[in-house]
This record gives structure tokens, C-alpha cells and sequence, in this order.
């Protein structure tokens, strides 16, 4: 963790990949494209009401969250309570009767969750990738089990270039979710995926259109038009033919 420019950014393991970036005065402040780009597809679902966050980092997402859409229930699991205590010494994470965390393994949390969700961010990373247990077709099962009718799965996965199992998340997505769309994150490499439990014929758009007014409303920065042109189905990125991740 170190402090610069107003911001303070978060590390993984030795500094070489940087987990977050955040304004302790701004909580609208987004420092990363992956950020930009993930919360850019909740216009798949642009009133959840009730939101679950899977990896705290420095608490960006919930709190954004939590600044831009006064009325959403957001809960955050989290396994690591040091990681918990740093974003809330450090990094401006404030809970109350809006936001909460919930420290333990996700699939716990989600198993234990007595109420539905209307939008899962999926953004828990180890140093090196993401745990092997929250990749698996049975976790992504529980996951989509976990939502409200016309619910959304929004994931944030490396791509290929650093993923040697991209190929197979990919296929599991796609063999678990009814429909499933790709964003690529502007020079990171890095996908967003988009779960969805229907099936549902996206206009490229009109999808435009949701996020140009996501931006205006809620103070997105301007690097997404790169992003949501390159919107399309999961059926038709590749690899076709994989083998899905399971327990």
C-alpha cells in the first residue's frame, strides 16, 4: 500500500499487479479500467437494490456503490479480516445499515445468504489469479442460485494473455449461465464477464446508450467507449471447446 496524488493504491503480494486505487475524499472515483469497465455492465441491471461483492480489495466498488445508488443494500464478502481492517483505517470504507462485510470464504457467504441478489460482482483475487475454488462450475451453480429473477453475474477474469485457464472459465460461464456476454478491459488484457440467468438479445445500441447514462449519472470516466463496442456473446469468443472447471 502506498499514498500519492491524493490516492492510495493497494498491491498484490510483492507490488507487481495493483489491486486497488482509491480516493479516501471521492469515493466516485474509479483508478482502473477493469473498475470502470465492470461497473459499466451493471447496465444489464441498473436497479439491483440489493448487491453482493465478492473481494473487498480497498473497498472501491461498495463504496462507489454505496455513493451512487443511495437506495442499493450492498454486502461485501471477504476473506482476509487484515484486508477488512486496512480498507477501513485507510481507505475510507465507512459500513452501516447500507453496506456491510461479511468476512469468510464467499462460497460460505453465499451458501448462508437469506436473501437474493440483484447484481454479484465477482473480483476476489488471490496474488496470482483467482482462488481455484471460486472458478469452479459448482461455485458459479451456487452463484447463480444466489440471484433474483433477471439477476446479473458480473465477473472480472484475466484474459488469456496472463490465464492459462481462461479457456476453461470461459467454457464454464458459458455452460452455467443461460446467457453470458464479454467485455475486454481498454490495455489490461482483462475480461468482464456477464451472467445473466435468461436469455436475453442485447442492442449494441441501446447498450450504449445505458452506459453513456450511467456515465452521466454517476460520474464514469470517459475510457469505456473502447469497452462497450466490443461487446458481444460468450458464444462467440474464444476457445469454443473447453473442458469446465469443476471441484
Amino acid at each position: 500500500m502506498e499514498s500519492g496524488w491524493g490516492c492510495i493504491s493497494v498491491y498484490f503480494g510483492d507490488g507487481d499487479a495493483t489491486q486497488s486505487i482509491i480516493s479516501v475524499e471521492e469515493p466516485r472515483y474509479l483508478g482502473l479500467p477493469y473498475v470502470r469497465t465492470l461497473l459499466a455492465a451493471l447496465a444489464f441491471q441498473p436497479n439491483p437494490l440489493r448487491v453482493l461483492v465478492v473481494g473487498l480489495g480497498g473497498g472501491t466498488i461498495p463504496r462507489y456503490l454505496q455513493s451512487c445508488f443511495p437506495e442499493v443494500m450492498v454486502e461485501v464478502a471477504e476473506i482476509d479480516p487484515v484486508m477488512v481492517e486496512l480498507a477501513r483505517e485507510y481507505c475510507g470504507l465507512v459500513e452501516g445499515e447500507r453496506l456491510r462485510v461479511l468476512v469468510g470464504d464467499a462460497r460460505d457467504v453465499i451458501e448462508a445468504a437469506e436473501e437474493k441478489y440483484g447484481a454479484i460482482f465477482l473480483d476476489g483475487f488471490g496474488e496470482d489469479s483467482i482462488p481455484s475454488h471460486l472458478s469452479t462450475g459448482e461455485f458459479l451453480e451456487g452463484v447463480k442460485r444466489a440471484l433474483l429473477p433477471g439477476g446479473v453475474v458480473l465477473a472480472n477474469i484475466w484474459g488469456s494473455n496472463r490465464n492459462r485457464l481462461y479457456g476453461r472459465m470461459l467454457q464454464t460461464y458459458r455452460e452455467v449461465f443461460k446467457d453470458l456476454y464479454v467485455l475486454d478491459v481498454p490495455v489490461s488484457g482483462a475480461k468482464i464477464f456477464v451472467g445473466l440467468d435468461e436469455c436475453r438479445e442485447v442492442d449494441h445500441e441501446k447498450f450504449v446508450e445505458w452506459v453513456e447514462v450511467m456515465s452521466e449519472e454517476h460520474g464514469l470516466d470517459s475510457d469505456l467507449e473502447e469497452a462497450v463496442s466490443g461487446l458481444r456473446k460468450g458464444a462467440d469468443e474464444r476457445p469454443y471447446f473447453e473442458e469446465r472447471l469443476r471441484d
